[in-house]
């Protein structure tokens, strides 16, 4: 698992929480984690159709045989997305 961010929050009550970001194309199967932040882009929209929206629960189901893509379970549903798509969506470990 690669790790693309983690940043250190130091305000209010979550003074020295450590907060870890990752795209979700980077998580393994069974990891799961909040959806924070999806990038613009011409994808972006239809991500968000589709069910990923900031604050909605995510985990990873399967990752197909050579990685690409993955099924992920959000909104009540289980997707399939590429792992290219899935790198514009930022989750909270």
């Amino acid at each position: 698992m690669s790790l693309r961010l983690a940043e250190q929050i130091n305000t209010g009550k979550f003074a020295n929480k450590i907060v870890v970001m990752m795209r979700l194309s980077d998580l393994i199967k069974g990891q799961k984690g909040i959806i924070k932040k999806i990038e613009e882009g011409p994808f972006a929209v239809q991500l968000m159709e589709m069910g990923f929206i900031a604050g909605k629960s995510v985990q990873v189901d399967h990752i197909a045989p050579f990685g690409d893509p993955i099924a992920v379970q959000v909104a009540g549903y289980v997707l399939s997305i590429r792992k290219a798509d899935a790198a514009h969506i930022w989750i909270e470990l």
